[in-house]
């Protein structure tokens, strides 16, 4: 699959999971900016993988200044993983609410707005 085909709307997301949780597979939503991956984020969606679950990628909106990549970079980044089935853009909590899923990992805080800062104040004019 075309990694940008993993990326849905809130609405299509739903219907993939029902009809793959009628099928027996577990999901597990992973929560985050996806700005930066670090190696413990991808063994944590391997081990998903593994486990034969269904893996849901949310992608924090966009807010102001504390991103790297706009949303949708931040999708592509996330659906370009292998261990990634789905990828929703939306607030985590209402993601959860509408997948009802049967785990939820939350990525550690992202050093997106960290390096931000330290950048912009590296090279001030």
């Amino acid at each position: 699959m075309n990694s940008r085909e993993k990326i849905l709307s809130a609405e299509l997301l739903v219907e993939r999971t029902v009809e793959a949780c009628a099928a027996s597979r577990r999901l597990i939503l992973v929560a985050g900016r996806f700005d930066l991956i670090s190696m413990e984020t991808i063994e944590a969606l391997q081990s998903a993988r593994n486990a034969a679950a269904l893996v849901v990628a949310a992608v924090a909106p966009d807010s102001a200044g504390r991103n790297l990549l706009a949303a949708e970079g931040r999708a592509q980044l996330a659906a370009s993983l292998a261990s990634v089935d789905y990828v929703v853009i939306g607030a985590p909590a209402a993601i959860r609410e509408l997948l009802q899923p049967d785990q939820i990992l939350e990525l550690p805080a992202d050093l997106a707005p960290t390096l931000i800062e330290r950048f912009r104040l590296e090279h001030r004019d």
